[in-house]
């Protein structure tokens, strides 16, 4: 049912919402929205989990901010490591590669196909993701499955973008791959 997500004035919100101009905070941006309804401006807390000074537990601490409308983005107080160390442990390089999963949710991550012919993502269709289950990929030409839709798309939005971000400014390479359940779960 296509309106089972919706409500009867939900276009005529959205209108509205696109043109809303909110004065900010001191020091901060007006909250705006841009034509596709996603915020102009973000603002993310990094958060450690490091041991508890009064208990034998583990904290969440905020250790960094990132502002997306500051020249210096990013700005990251120490770490706490595994073992309460202040470096990291040995034998992890500077650079590393991550597998990240994901589900399509837009406005956060949106799929469009791959250019056929190249394989590749057009400058303003994103990222190339896999969407394809590890168990399809066995055996596969990867030339060949990057050109193939049902084994790879164009990620794009709104979590991509930080992504892309957060990848440049803390210098680590990713890879992309779809949920194979197709629902969200839990770290249980």
């Amino acid at each position: 049912d296509e309106g089972r997500g919706r409500w009867d004035n939900g276009e005529v919100f959205f209108k509205y919402l696109r043109n809303v101009s909110l004065e900010g905070e001191p020091n901060r941006p007006n909250i705006e929205f841009t034509a596709d309804g996603d915020l102009k401006w973000a603002e993310l807390k990094i958060m450690n989990l490091r041991p508890s000074v009064n208990s034998k537990g583990l904290v969440w601490e905020e250790i960094g901010m990132w502002k997306s409308w500051q020249q210096q983005k990013l700005d990251i107080r120490d770490i706490a490591w595994p073992g309460n160390s202040h470096t990291p442990p040995q034998g992890v390089p500077e650079k590393f590669h991550l597998k990240i999963t994901f589900l399509e949710e837009a406005p956060y991550i949106n799929l469009s196909p791959a250019d056929p012919v190249s394989g590749k993502c057009l400058m303003d269709r994103g990222v190339l993701c896999r969407v394809a289950a590890d168990h399809e990929m066995t055996d596969i030409d990867m030339g060949q499955a990057h050109k193939n839709g049902s084994f790879y798309q164009c990620c794009s939005g709104f979590c991509i973008d930080l992504l892309e971000k957060f990848a440049e400014e803390l210098g680590f390479t990713y890879e992309l791959v779809r949920v194979e359940a197709g629902k969200w779960g839990t770290l249980e």
